[in-house]
């Protein structure tokens, strides 16, 4: 079986988590949709001025949906985006994806925008019984110090992830460094989190990301930190590459940092942790989620 099907789905109910992020309900024949992690990435599709773009039904009988994908003809190809799943549901069977809005600066937040109950996308998401792909977020069991580090695009899954932690009975210490568009995108979290929540609208710094890197910056870390004794690699080009760099945690490790956030920021934040604070590569998964500027799909 395919690690990754598609699906056609229909919006069923939209609400609003903050100014700057909203929650989109959806329905249709997924009954084999699932999620592994609370940072399980899918692919969203979406089709000209609001269109249906019909890919699971398009593409039906293909082996390799993406090929198939990318042989339509450009006109015909829909727009292609990556983003998270916040929930799947059972009864009813509902998936909830939350999408940051930022006006009609592209097709998915221009959809996100305008769209209505009865609109309709196509998604690629994990089936029941397949693989077990797609998510970084893998802390080993001994794991005892995390630190979150999100924009508003990683949000989402780092809400996720607290609230997975939060479920359990004996609790690890969690550091969250937030950075969201607006102050009153801010969530309520719980009690025993220690957040840093910082806004691109308090007239200090409009830089995205800045608030992130000063906010790792500031984190006491030497108790935790682990010497790195890696070889030197090189960073991946944050303009023609997907910045992606997973963690490989060892048994020894105590401390897991999870960040997703704009590429060249998150290139930053784990160059300082990894070069400067002494912190070793396998403990940090860095995400980049976008870039700046581009599209990298």
């Amino acid at each position: 079986m395919s690690a990754y099907a598609l699906f056609d789905i229909t919006l069923k109910a939209r609400r609003n988590v903050s100014p700057s992020l909203a929650c989109f309900t959806f329905s249709g024949d997924i009954e084999q949709l699932t999620t592994f992690a609370p940072d399980q990435r899918v692919k969203l599709f979406f089709g000209p001025d609001r269109a249906a773009p019909n890919l699971a039904q398009r593409l039906a009988g293909h082996d390799d949906w993406y090929a198939a994908y990318r042989a339509l003809p450009d006109d015909k190809r829909p727009a292609m985006r990556t983003y998270t799943i916040r929930a799947v549901r059972r009864d009813p069977v509902e998936v909830d994806i939350e999408f940051v809005l930022h006006g009609d600066s592209g097709p998915a937040t221009r959809w996100a925008t305008t769209a209505q109950v009865g609109d309709s996308l196509s998604i690629s998401a994990p089936v029941l019984g397949g693989d077990l792909v797609g998510f970084e977020w893998k802390p080993s069991p001994h794991i005892d110090d995390i630190i979150l580090v999100a924009d508003e695009t990683g949000l989402p899954a780092a809400i996720g992830i607290i609230e997975e932690l939060d479920a359990r009975l004996v609790k690890p210490r969690v550091r969250a460094v937030f950075e969201t568009p607006l102050a009153s995108d801010c969530q309520d979290l719980p009690q025993w989190i220690e957040a840093q929540w910082s806004s691109r609208d308090n007239g200090q710094t409009t830089r995205v990301g800045q608030s992130l890197v000063d906010g790792v910056e500031a984190l006491n870390l030497q108790a935790a930190a682990q010497p790195n004794v890696s070889p030197a690699e090189a960073d991946p080009d944050v303009d023609t590459e997907i910045y992606w760099l997973p963690a490989t945690l060892a048994a020894e490790d105590r401390l897991y940092v999870w960040i997703a956030a704009e590429s060249a920021v998150v290139r930053d934040i784990r160059r300082r942790l990894v070069n400067e604070r002494g912190l070793s590569k396998r403990s940090v998964a860095a995400m980049g989620y976008w870039r700046e500027g581009r599209v990298l799909e």
